[in-house]
């Protein structure tokens, strides 16, 4: 696994049903997603801090100029030296790597684990190797939730609020009823962390100046929110 003469014992972290948070002996913070499972060796018995996942996790590295932090996750390999990003490697599904901050390398690699192609990656990319096609792009933006698992984040960017609604669906129950369904078509720009569900509603009526109406979990938006009075 690790390319040295004398092979090193790998501490393995592994989630089943829940999603789990570790800290590694240089000082990174993992967060695994459920059923997934990540091997290390401690940094002091290698030049390269390396560990190998499957499944996906979140990552903040520590950073260490003198040993970069490299990732096997099956048919590529990411390499950074301190920064904040998310594997997705499941096995048979294409790898995703998103970036929170800093710069990554992502690499495609060969059955020897050779590189064979490799594309730098900033705060905000999203790197996909496509499984069945064996090909590295890039593809613009995340979506709101894409990290919620990890971080309970919701980071809409000029997100149209019908989407916003339907991915607050996945994560509270609720209704919404509009005065003018063309509110629809506002779009938000927000982040939200562990925020209740009517602290997110709140927002929503003051971005757009609408006013808000609550009954158990039925939210009622009422004005014209960001559009023109002829438009209504």
């Amino acid at each position: 696994w690790f390319n040295s003469s004398v092979d090193p014992v790998p501490v393995v972290i592994e989630s089943f049903a829940e999603v789990i948070t570790d800290t590694l002996n240089d000082g990174s913070n993992v967060t695994l997603n459920k059923d997934s499972k990540l091997a290390y060796v401690e940094p002091k018995k290698v030049s390269e801090r390396q560990v190998i996942l499957e499944g996906e996790a979140f990552f903040d590295v520590e950073s260490d100029s003198s040993k970069p932090f490299v990732i096997d996750a099956g048919i590529g390999a990411i390499r950074v030296l301190g920064t904040e990003f998310n594997v997705k490697a499941y096995e048979g599904t294409d790898l995703e790597v998103l970036v929170e901050s800093g710069t990554v390398q992502l690499s495609l690699t060969d059955s020897l684990g050779g590189i064979t192609d490799s594309l730098l990656l900033k705060a905000g990319d999203k790197g996909v190797i496509s499984h069945t096609e064996r090909r590295l792009y890039k593809i613009a933006g995340e979506t709101p939730d894409e990290l919620y698992w990890a971080n309970r984040k919701l980071i809409f960017r000029d997100t149209e609020l019908k989407k916003v609604f339907e991915i607050l669906k996945q994560y509270y129950k609720f209704e919404v009823k509009l005065e003018h369904n063309e509110v629809l078509e506002c779009r938000l720009s927000a982040s939200f962390t562990d925020t209740e569900l009517s602290d997110i509603m709140e927002v929503i009526a003051v971005s757009f100046e609408l006013t808000l109406e609550i009954n158990d979990s039925t939210y009622t938006f009422n004005g014209k929110g960001c559009l023109d009075e002829e438009e209504l």
